[in-house]
């Protein structure tokens, strides 16, 4: 969750952050 409140979370990075930390929930 704090990683989706961080200033980082823009139009972009969103997209991609959002599939890569879907990526790590998977994994962990």
């Amino acid at each position: 969750s704090a990683f989706h409140d961080t200033h980082l979370v823009c139009s972009g990075d969103l997209s991609y952050l959002g599939g890569s930390w879907s990526k790590t929930v998977g994994s962990a």
